[in-house]
């Protein structure tokens, strides 16, 4: 048994039923024009063989026809029920594999350091779970400042420089974010 109504079955419920119009529902497209030419075969007139996303209209003469098409199959779903693009899903995969790092550090009017550094991690393998090395990434970053690269090249220069130095210690390269403080102005 597999669930599924026979040839018979189906005419026997088209008979009981007595549509003017037809839709065959569940199957493959063979499957779906033969429901629709048995219920042809039985006085039904009109029917319509759909595929997935199909829009159809029914007008009050009991006529099908379709109208339009609607994006189906997987969509993917973020927080909030918003539908995920591709380019977020591929992100969130590789975060996923590689885990993000994250560094955070006051800086001066020259993009030069002005207080603790400190490194933080999301799932990131032996660095998450592992204050020390954090601390140690954090003081090495602020032993190996860049001097010289100017403010606007500051954040690439410091994202490259944590990236090569987790790897070293952890052997992955995260995605790394660099938030830099500019205490040199008030803040409101």
């Amino acid at each position: 048994m597999s669930g599924h109504a026979s040839r018979s079955e189906q005419a026997q419920m088209l008979r009981w039923i007595k549509p003017d119009c037809f839709i065959p529902v569940h199957g493959t497209l063979h499957h779906l024009k033969a429901h629709a030419e048995l219920a042809q075969s039985l006085g039904v007139n009109d029917t319509c063989v759909v595929e997935n996303g199909a829009v159809v209209s029914i007008t009050a003469e009991k006529r099908l026809s379709e109208i339009d098409e609607v994006k189906t199959g997987r969509v993917f779903v973020g927080a909030g029920r918003l539908e995920l693009d591709a380019r977020t899903r591929r992100r969130r995969v590789e975060l996923g594999r590689k885990g993000v790092v994250v560094l955070s550090a006051p800086i001066g009017e020259r993009g030069e350091c002005q207080g603790p550094v400190q490194v933080s991690s999301l799932g990131v393998p032996r660095l998450d779970s592992d204050e020390r090395l954090k601390a140690a990434l954090a003081s090495q970053i602020k032993k190996c400042w860049p001097t010289r690269s100017g403010r606007q090249h500051l954040e690439e220069n410091l994202r490259g420089l944590l990236r090569r130095l987790v790897q070293e210690s952890v052997s992955v390269r995260p995605q790394v974010q660099v938030h830099l403080l500019d205490i040199s102005s008030p803040s409101i």
